[in-house]
């Protein structure tokens, strides 16, 4: 084995990207130490553990969900943002379909996950201007569980039925705009 500059950063880009494509489920130490040309046990000198690694994921996981909901509503609000919000929400899914799962998980007390998550919320809270911080939560709960539900049964293949999916999508928001009042 030769040697290596290894850090933990490169494992865990290694490790996001592997399971992008195959599911974090799928992700073990061998596997990561045999693509960096390493023994398995070296990998302790960068991470904890597995468990540790897989919060370290979704902690990445929500900074790129993050990055592309703000990108999303950049410049607009109201009823705009949250359709443009929930469109980038269901794309990042499907393209992120083997660690989408990993941004459901509550904050466990990882910092890098915690911070992740309250700025995601942020994002949220921003494009439910004018309204209270419990209705901004009662409406992001709704939202991000509508979204959820929505995006988990077309990754999951159950919508069979012939009706048009992009227009139960739409319809969808629109049913959550004007509930929140937009």
């Amino acid at each position: 084995m030769r040697k290596r500059n290894l850090n933990k950063d490169q494992i865990s880009d290694f490790a996001f990207q592997y399971s992008i494509k195959n599911g974090w489920q799928s992700l073990n130490l061998k596997l990561i130490a045999e693509h960096f040309e390493i023994k398995t046990p070296s990998l302790y000198n960068h991470i904890e553990n597995l468990d540790e690694l897989i919060l370290e994921l979704a902690a990445i996981t929500l900074e790129e969900l993050g990055k592309s909901l703000a990108k999303s509503i950049q410049g607009i609000s109201g009823a705009e943002a949250i359709n443009e919000l929930s469109q980038a929400y269901r794309k990042f899914a499907k393209s992120h379909r083997g660690v989408y799962d990993l941004t459901i998980q509550a904050p466990s007390g990882h910092v890098r996950h915690e911070k992740a998550s309250i700025e995601l919320l942020e994002i949220l809270f921003s494009v439910l201007r004018n309204k209270s911080k419990k209705e901004k939560i009662h409406n992001i709960r709704i939202l991000r569980s509508s979204l959820h539900g929505f995006v988990s049964i077309e990754l999951g293949k159950g919508f069979g039925l012939p009706t048009d999916i992009e227009e139960t999508f739409k319809r969808m928001i629109e049913i959550l705009v004007l509930q929140m009042e937009l």
